[in-house]
């Protein structure tokens, strides 16, 4: 028995030492090439100073023999900006690497940009090169840096205004008192980071330049999904002041936790787009608020948490959507109603809802109602709401004074309901032609809402775009 064992593993090392000689031998044939998986790797805009996430390309060996790549070196040397692991090792540079037949190795990339003191984009460019059996191929390196702005926990005591110079990066909370944010200002959240107004919020965006508010991952977590499109990537816009003026024009906020919390004050929100939250839009414990021609989408709970108060809503968009594939592998979809409408918490509080109106309006997604009605019973505390001129989803279908000139349960026909999402209607949408007139000449894009004589329900108006 010991002597066949011994046979079986003489056998064994002997196959193996075969197939490794026969491995090792490596071609020297010019014709014998390295292919890639891209003859260019680009980086999205990269924020000075941070360094980027990691950009991956393959290298193929689609010879019969192995091949011995002599050397692989980024063309900048020590002095490139970027950095480069072939199948495991950081180096500038690499000798003598080994690539088997029909075989194939990763490289990782990544890049950090040095500050120049500049307001606009600039480009970054090296190559990584390779050298086989006489050949030598390359692969070009393209990124853009952006100077920017970082704040790092700060306060500002005093009335602060930001410009549209450069990017605003943040880290943990920017705590303000009176803010104006002026036309076409970006600000980028890290991670839990968050913006405290003590004071009073102003955003003054324009339909041509935008207020983005929104995460500061400006690159890909799956090779193709970008994180633009994932939420939950900064904490939320708090507005602590009780009293407060609080006017949002023409912004987009995204990719956040809670958009925004506000309780006892007022809050104004127009011309805007806020959207893709891990929890929701609007969270309000009687606040006084109006949002119109407006877009508020996608939140895994309610879009508008309201709680006693007054909101008026007009002329929006309320889609919901949610869907949040997340890098750790887990998927969570929206379940709650987009609206909530409550005037108790907990046994005992009670807070009155003085009113909530909503006209010419879209409320529609994927649960089965979008709407709460969430009043305490056996309360005298008021509850008082009105939907009128809109598109419902909803169990609450009924003929009565609170619902007039409703569309029930019909879908809108969003042009897509998956990312990318565009809640724009298409052209047999049920919520087309549907007013006759419309406190907003123009709607979210711009486009006029009276050259068909008959607006539209929500934030967008529709029209025939010309066949490219």
């Amino acid at each position: 028995m010991k002597k066949y064992i011994k046979y079986i593993i003489i056998t064994f090392l002997a196959i193996c030492a075969f197939f490794s000689c026969k491995d090792d031998d490596f071609s020297t044939n010019p014709a014998h090439k390295l292919a890639f998986s891209t003859d260019t790797l680009s980086f999205d805009t990269i924020f000075t100073s941070v360094g980027s996430a990691t950009g991956v390309f393959m290298i193929y060996n689609r010879n019969d023999k192995p091949l011995m790549i002599s050397q692989i070196k980024l063309s900048g040397n020590e002095n490139s900006l970027f950095r480069i692991n072939v199948d495991g090792h950081a180096d500038f540079h690499h000798n003598n690497v080994e690539i088997r037949a029909k075989d194939s190795l990763y490289v990782f990339v990544e890049v950090t940009v040095n500050p120049k003191n500049e307001n606009l984009p600039f480009l970054v460019e090296d190559s990584i090169l390779f050298y086989t059996n006489t050949n030598r191929q390359q692969v070009k390196l393209i990124a853009y840096g952006q100077d920017a702005v970082f704040f790092r926990n700060k306060t500002f005591e005093n009335d602060t205004t930001l410009y549209n110079e450069k990017p605003y990066l943040i880290y943990g909370d920017l705590t303000v008192n009176n803010l104006t944010i002026e036309q076409g200002c970006r600000l980028h959240f890290h991670d839990k980071a968050s913006l405290i107004v003590k004071g009073n919020l102003t955003i003054n965006g324009t339909q041509d330049s935008l207020v983005i508010l929104r995460g500061d991952r400006l690159d890909n977590w799956n090779g193709k999904q970008k994180y633009d499109n994932l939420p939950g990537q900064w904490s939320g816009i708090v507005l602590t002041c009780e009293n407060a003026t609080h006017n949002i024009q023409y912004a987009n906020i995204r990719n956040g936790k809670t958009a925004i919390k506000i309780e006892k004050a007022k809050l104004t929100i127009e011309n805007s787009l806020i959207h893709n939250f891990d929890s929701c839009v609007v969270n309000a414990k009687e606040a006084e608020i109006f949002i119109g021609n407006s877009l508020i989408a996608n939140c895994k709970t309610h879009c508008l948490n309201i709680l006693g108060g007054k909101i008026n809503v007009k002329q929006t968009t309320i889609g919901n959507h949610y869907s949040n594939s997340s890098v750790n592998g887990s998927s969570h979809s929206h379940t709650a109603a987009s609206v909530r409408l409550s005037n108790f918490s907990g046994e005992t509080d009670e807070f009155p809802l003085e009113q909530a109106n909503f006209t010419n309006t879209i409320i529609y997604g994927v649960a089965a109602d979008e709407i709460s009605l969430n009043k305490k019973e056996n309360s005298q505390t008021t509850f008082e709401y009105l939907f009128e001129n809109c598109l419902l989803k909803t169990k609450e279908k009924t003929e009565d004074a609170h619902f007039k000139d409703i569309i029930w349960n019909k879908d809108p026909k969003f042009i897509s309901t998956k990312s990318p999402y565009n809640f724009e209607l298409q052209s047999e949408s049920p919520a087309i032609d549907i007013l006759e007139t419309s406190d907003y000449p123009f709607d979210l894009n711009g486009v006029s809402r009276l050259t068909d004589g008959k607006p539209d329900l929500g934030a967008y108006e529709f029209f025939e775009k010309p066949e490219e």
